[in-house]
């Protein structure tokens, strides 16, 4: 089986707006496992278009005012691919993202650049797998690691440095709440974060 869709999306804060266009197509496969009918394999791909708004006060170097500098244009495009497997109680997902440095750099405005992307190309590698027991008790954990290319920019070289993240967690069914707790480890560069979350969710709501 197959299917397809595709969606919009807005995040807005006072000086950024951005416009997504969600579209994803998924299919059936048999990769690794076409002669086990108990295991269900699928591809999903995913690309996001993004249509980004920057807006500022600043000084009009033609007039000397202090004026709104605004832009709007595409911005850096994402490209996913999953593949999902479920097979006995277990799933897993391995992904790549790409994000493509579609938008401009260079884009000035009243004397002033407003770029509109990073400029950067940056690949995710992610793996997440969970397992139920007994419809109960349901552990889970991902791997993800992400690759950030430098830019340079007026003769500046930046580097965002690349991350890894690691996360271990679990949820158990009580009568009708879901009690969880996820622990979660990330590390940028030569910065280490830990974090720890819990959760109590009521399906449905």
């Amino acid at each position: 089986t197959s299917s397809a869709s595709i969606g919009a999306s807005v995040l807005m804060s006072k000086h950024v707006s951005v416009y997504n266009i969600p579209i994803s197509y998924s299919f059936k496969t048999g990769l690794f496992f076409k002669k086990n009918s108990n295991a269900y394999e699928n591809l999903a791909i995913k690309a996001i278009i993004p249509i980004a708004q920057k807006k500022l006060d600043g000084l009009d170097v033609t007039t000397g005012n202090i004026t709104e500098l605004k832009t709007t244009g595409l911005g850096d495009a994402i490209l996913k691919v999953n593949y999902n497997l479920a097979i006995q109680k277990m799933f897993f997902s391995f992904g790549v993202l790409a994000k493509l440095p579609t938008a401009k750099e260079n884009n000035m405005v009243k004397g002033h650049n407003l770029p509109i992307g990073t400029g950067s190309t940056d690949i995710d590698l992610s793996l997440f797998c969970s397992k139920s027991y007994e419809n109960k008790i349901n552990a889970h954990a991902s791997l993800g690691y992400d690759i950030r290319t430098k830019m340079d920019k007026d003769g500046i070289t930046y580097d965002y440095g690349n991350r890894l993240n690691v996360m271990v967690g679990g949820d158990y069914f009580i009568n009708i709440f879901n009690v969880g707790a996820d622990f979660a480890f990330y590390s940028i560069a030569n910065d280490n974060i830990s974090a720890t979350s819990y959760s109590i969710d009521m399906p449905g709501i």
